[in-house]
């Protein structure tokens, strides 16, 4: 039966402020006075989560008649708690005991009655306790009021805090919700957060530009773990005046990000990825192993994941929570980024993952790569573009990985890839151009790739639109030769039915752009569109859009006479075009063409 204590601040007499959790993680904030000992729990808020948190308690007192004193608590910078029921002490002397985080005893009874926790705790198994009366001027009920010297025995023998500190600050005036939130959006890692040479000459910092010069007035003294040395904590306010002994245990932790480049740098984590494709290899084409929640057999123990474990595990598959590793050590950390460029890492996870089953390429592993790269983007560090380039370049485009997953997966990659053709058009446009899109749809989503009709279109009309968004911007000399050598090669009627509807929507009149008239036109594309006419494997589809496309053609005003003249075919060319055709196949939409 214990309380932990957060701080305690009191006068010779006994009088003062106290706050404190519960064994239940509850924080109850109290005030002593000369007879009464008067506390408020914060209800629906427990701090066992295991998750930092920024805990603002300002006590107001009444100044002027008729107003009453006010206590408000804040965590994260959020409002939990209000009320005007807990009184403020009548001070008349100054603290002469002011602990954070330690077990103060400092109650009005008499302090050889006060033993250390583990005889009072014994004692308390035969001490028979009477409820105690509330007093007339508590009638608040979220407000419990006792003798001012039964608080151990009502709240248990106060103990350290049993728990990590990172930065104190305490005021001698009360502060407004625009402070609490400036303070909490600059962070508890700024040593001088409250230092005046932010405002000197009105420069200020990233992280204390948000504090208001004002609050500087008010402070008493500002702590911080960081700051600690030979049992000593220096105060880090303006006025440096107030030191503190330190009775704990200074705790130095240090990040992951750094400590793996004691050992060997960020490409010890390869192997992760590698014992998946090992696994499989050894399956012999097994149901792939992912990360579902199950139970180990440990000698004569039996593990059993914990909730949090079992909602983790079955949203993640091993790939996602790799690459999620892989974006927790690079960000912020210009080391580890620049240890994955040389050794060439994201290389080798694009190999290890084109022997991956389809299964594991979802869209969490997707997820996952896109907030790598966001993260990168953010960051802002030299290297960081670079590895934003090489993520693009071995593993979002490399459509060999993609290309095993599900349908709905394949589809959401090439939206996110859009989005980056949009957003860095120039840049993409050299490197993923018409050519590779083409390259990329003959390749690995031709009409005997293994996907539905249905399912194949889609992905190709969506590949197909990025072609014509890049075609539709002044299109080069080197876009226009990807197409046509892509209509000469191809003998899939599907495929060039699909390739053709796009140059056809290009060049519907009356806007047909200049440049892909000209383009064609120079390209001698009438030569490959008749090819296509006289070949035996071309249906009735294919021939209709190949004459299309000389129609629209030869309506461009951008193209000049002498070129118009060679689309047409002479009478001895038609005589012999005609003959090499299968007159028995065409139909009368072909012949109307």
């Amino acid at each position: 039966h214990y309380r932990r204590q957060l701080y305690s601040f009191f006068t010779s007499a006994g009088r003062g402020f106290e706050a404190f959790f519960t064994v239940n993680g509850t924080l109850v904030i109290a005030t002593c006075g000369k007879k009464e000992y008067k506390s408020v729990s914060v209800p629906g808020h427990s701090f066992t989560d295991g998750f930092w948190h920024c805990v603002d308690i300002v006590h107001s007192s009444s100044r002027r008649p008729l107003i009453q004193s006010q206590l408000l608590v804040y965590i994260d910078s959020v409002m939990v708690l209000v009320t005007t029921a807990l009184t403020f002490p009548s001070l008349s002397e100054p603290f002469t005991l002011c602990r954070v985080g330690s077990a103060g005893y400092r109650t009005n009874s008499c302090p050889s009655t006060l033993q250390d926790s583990n005889t009072a705790q014994n004692q308390s198994l035969f001490y028979f306790n009477l409820p105690f009366k509330l007093s007339s001027g508590s009638s608040a009920s979220d407000v419990h009021t006792i003798p001012s010297d039964s608080q151990d025995r009502e709240w248990g023998v106060p103990v350290s805090l049993q728990g990590q500190l990172s930065s104190v600050c305490m005021f001698h005036d009360s502060l407004q919700p625009v402070h609490i939130k400036a303070m909490f959006d600059a962070g508890p890692n700024d040593l001088t957060l409250f230092s005046n040479e932010h405002y000197d000459n009105g420069q200020t910092n990233l992280s204390s530009a948000v504090i208001p010069p004002d609050v500087n007035n008010r402070i008493l003294f500002y702590y911080h773990a960081k700051a600690c040395r030979d049992f000593s904590v220096t105060d880090m306010s303006p006025k440096y005046c107030n030191d503190g002994r330190l009775t704990g245990h200074k705790c130095v932790t240090w990040d992951i990000k750094d400590v793996i480049n004691c050992i060997g740098g960020i490409q010890l984590l390869l192997p992760l990825l590698e014992l998946q494709v090992i696994h499989d290899e050894c399956s012999h084409g097994s149901s792939p192993t992912s990360l579902t929640p199950s139970m180990s057999d440990t000698g004569d123990w039996l593990v059993m994941p914990t909730p949090a474990e079992k909602e983790f595990l079955a949203e993640y598959n091993i790939v996602a929570v790799f690459f999620h590793i892989i974006r927790k050590m690079i960000r912020g950390s210009s080391v580890n980024q620049e240890q994955m460029m040389r050794s060439q890492s994201i290389a080798i996870i694009s190999a290890l993952l084109t022997k991956v089953p389809g299964s594991l390429i979802d869209v969490h592993v997707l997820a996952a790569i896109q907030l790598c790269v966001d993260d990168l983007k953010e960051n802002q560090l030299p290297t960081a573009n670079f590895l934003v380039q090489t993520i693009q370049q071995h593993l979002l485009f490399n459509f060999s990985i993609w290309s095993q997953s599900s349908f709905s997966v394949r589809i959401g990659h090439i939206q996110y890839l859009s989005t980056f053709i949009k957003d860095d058009f120039v840049q993409c446009r050299k490197i993923y151009g018409c050519q590779y899109l083409l390259d990329v749809i003959r390749t690995y989503y031709s009409s005997n790739s293994g996907l539905s009709c249905d399912d194949g279109r889609t992905i190709r009309m969506s590949l197909l639109g990025l072609v014509k968004f890049y075609a539709s911007e002044s299109i080069h000399a080197d876009e226009v030769a990807a197409l046509i050598g892509f209509l000469a090669s191809v003998e899939d009627n599907t495929l060039l039915s699909e390739c053709m509807d796009v140059l056809l929507s290009l060049l519907e009149p009356p806007h047909i752009p200049d440049s892909l008239a000209t383009g064609l036109a120079d390209a001698n594309i009438q030569d490959v569109v008749y090819s296509k006419l006289a070949s035996h494997l071309s249906d009735n589809v294919v021939k209709w859009k190949a004459l299309k496309i000389i129609q629209h053609l030869k309506k461009s005003e951008s193209i000049h006479v002498k070129v118009k003249q060679s689309l047409k075919l002479s009478s001895q060319n038609l005589s012999g075009l005609t003959m090499m055709m299968d007159l028995s196949t065409i139909d009368v939409k072909t012949v109307e063409a």
